[in-house]
């Protein structure tokens, strides 16, 4: 039997042919363009080589290349893999710059927690040595030892002035963070 009066049993051998011939079909997509073109022998299962051939250059036509435009095609498929190897590790780079960034920012919560936990504790510490110190300073001002608490709670009533007008400050603390770790 000649090469051109071959026929395929199955769709599924017609395929295996196909495949090897580097055409971009999975079963499901072959199988479609097999009743797209009706490939397939009336009464059977049969395909015949120069019918699935004529369909499949219906479809993809054959593309004569010479040397120099089958070398082009190698260096355009070469320069677009360097391409998307060097989009792919951009991607990379700012996808650690990005989880850098989110470090940082952790790490000033962090610090802006601890700072505020710093200036509570500072406050009721000086509160309570202002209370423990009153009926000192009283005594040293020559003012009746009665008066010490009135004394102290004006003093912390300055205090919390002093404090609620750092809280409602509305300039920002500038504090420089000095970022050891370069991100590539």
């Amino acid at each position: 039997m000649s090469q051109i009066q071959q026929t395929f049993k199955t769709r599924a051998e017609a395929l295996r042919f196909v495949q090897d011939w580097r055409y971009p079909f999975k079963e499901r997509t072959f199988y479609n363009f097999c009743d797209k073109h009706k490939l397939v022998e009336p009464g059977g299962k049969t395909i015949k080589l120069c019918n699935l051939i004529a369909a499949l250059w219906a479809e993809y036509p054959p593309i004569p290349q010479s040397s120099d435009q089958a070398q082009a095609e190698i260096d355009a498929r070469r320069s677009a893999k360097l391409d998307l190897e060097e989009k792919e590790l951009k991607v990379e780079k700012l996808r650690r710059a990005d989880d850098h960034v989110k470090n940082l920012e952790k790490q000033v919560a962090e610090n802006r927690q601890q700072l505020a936990g710093l200036l509570l504790y500072f406050y009721h510490t000086v509160k309570y040595h202002l209370g423990k110190c009153a009926p000192v300073v009283v005594a040293s001002l020559g003012v009746e030892a009665s008066r010490s608490t009135e004394v102290a709670v004006a003093i912390e009533e300055h205090l919390d002035r002093a404090m609620n007008e750092i809280a409602q400050n509305k300039k920002q603390l500038q504090i420089e963070i000095v970022d050891d770790e370069k991100v590539d």
